[in-house]
C-alpha cells in the first residue's frame, strides 16, 4: 500500500470527511506500532485540525 505524499494525494480527492473515516479504517487494520499507523495518524490528525479550523473560522 502506498504512503506518505503518494496517499495523501490521492485522498484530496474525497470530501474531507470520508477521508478521515478512511483513515480511521486503515488505522484500525494496522498493527500498533507499525510505522505505517504512526504516517496514518498523523494524516488523521492534519484532516481533523483543518476541519476544525474551518468550523471555527465559519462559525
Amino acid at each position: 500500500m502506498k504512503s506518505g505524499p503518494a496517499m495523501a494525494m490521492r485522498m484530496t480527492r474525497l470530501p474531507r470527511r470520508h477521508r478521515i473515516a478512511h483513515l480511521c479504517a486503515l488505522i484500525r487494520q494496522q498493527s500498533v506500532r507499525s510505522i505505517r499507523r504512526k504516517e496514518l495518524v498523523t494524516l488523521l490528525r492534519t484532516e481533523v485540525t483543518a476541519q476544525l479550523c474551518k468550523a471555527v473560522r465559519a462559525g
